[in-house]
């Protein structure tokens, strides 16, 4: 019994060993934060911002120069909207109205090493009057080799 509690001990400590191995490969970054409110509407983004001494500036700048291109792009037109859409209201009119417009971005990094990096967007937006919102999940991968994002066609490979 004791060798038994003993393998798994071992087992658990591996594992969580492993767990460390790629925590600490995993490069470092920090949280952007972008919010814009008006009278009828909220946008509101999170996305990471590459910091990690490990890749070159030039690398880091264009890594997140594409980032910030590509989180921008999933909200702007929808701002744009809600900005013409607000005017069209007058102050009395939208307490009355249930919700406001909103657009909410967060994010999750499925992979950020050497090789790639590769971010989960989750888009939540909702309308005016709207009985719910909607929630997307959107991909961007980014080859660090290549400094190009990777398309959908891309071949990626697990290897690292």
């Amino acid at each position: 019994m004791k060798k038994i509690l003993a393998i798994i001990l071992l087992l658990a400590i591996l594992a969580g060993g492993f767990s460390l191995v790629k925590m600490l490969r995993q490069f470092s970054f920090d949280t952007v934060k972008f919010v814009k409110a008006g009278a009828s509407y909220r946008v509101g983004a999170q996305y990471p911002k590459i910091t990690d001494k490990r890749l070159s500036p030039n690398v880091r700048q264009k890594a997140n120069t594409e980032i910030d291109q590509f989180t921008r792009s999933l909200f702007e037109r929808d701002l744009r909207r809600f900005i013409e859409s607000g005017a069209k209201w007058t102050p009395g009119e939208l307490k009355k109205i249930a919700g406001r417009d909103v657009v909410h971005i967060t994010f999750k990094i499925v992979r950020l090493d050497k090789n790639q990096i590769h971010i989960r967007f989750e888009k939540f937006f909702s309308w005016i009057g709207a009985a719910h919102g909607v929630t997307k999940i959107i991909e961007f991968k980014y080859d660090l080799q290549a400094e190009k994002v990777l398309a959908i066609t891309t071949k990626v490979s697990n290897d690292t």
